[in-house]
């Protein structure tokens, strides 16, 4: 019984509910994003901040924003109808980079490359700290076919106050408890 009696007193203490609090604000937002993830294959509708890197052709550039991102307003498969564009517009020509725009910092990485098709992860960290977001797709010459997104947004904190306040007040209840029915266990100064 002192292994209970052990954990009756770190579930019980005075320092066990805001500790963990604090750890459960901190590691709460990760996990509620994680949970968040979506895929295609699972028939997830993806988030709408899903973009794609433009590779080469329309002088490196987006249609309406001159940057090197496309976003696809309908996350859907998406490809140009120009038979006479030759360039690569959705491949990459580096294996990695990134770039910057007056609102948000790229980073994007090519995970497989088959020469004609490649899997591309795309980050977007915003300026203001307010979101991440990684869209992965795959890429041909002239189309694309978006496959996850996943998004760390600050708001996610909020979302996990009731989950980590419920599940540490019930922790700390149960060390309660356990702390009544089984008695503290002694101390380094008392005799047993």
């Amino acid at each position: 019984m002192p292994i209970i009696r052990i954990i009756a007193v770190i579930l019980g203490s005075a320092w066990f509910l805001p500790v963990s609090c604090t750890i459960g604000m901190i590691a709460g937002p990760g996990v509620i994003s994680k949970i968040d993830a979506r895929e295609v294959e699972k028939g997830e509708e993806l988030h709408h901040q899903f973009k794609a890197v433009v590779g080469d052709g329309i002088a490196m550039g987006m249609y309406e924003l001159e940057s090197l991102i496309y976003q696809v307003n309908e996350v859907e498969d998406f490809t140009i109808d120009d038979n006479s564009y030759k360039g690569n517009l959705f491949l990459v020509p580096e294996t990695s980079g990134g770039f910057e725009t007056e609102s948000s910092i790229y980073r994007y990485q090519v995970i497989e490359d088959t020469g004609d098709e490649q899997l591309i992860e795309l980050r977007e960290e915003y300026k203001d700290g307010d979101n991440t977001i990684w869209s992965r797709y795959r890429a041909r010459r002239t189309s694309i076919t978006p496959l996850s997104t996943k998004m760390y947004y600050f708001g996610y904190m909020f979302n996990a106050i009731p989950y980590v306040f419920g599940g540490t007040l019930s922790l700390f209840i149960i060390g309660r408890l356990l702390l009544f029915t089984f008695g503290a266990p002694p101390g380094p100064n008392e005799n047993s």
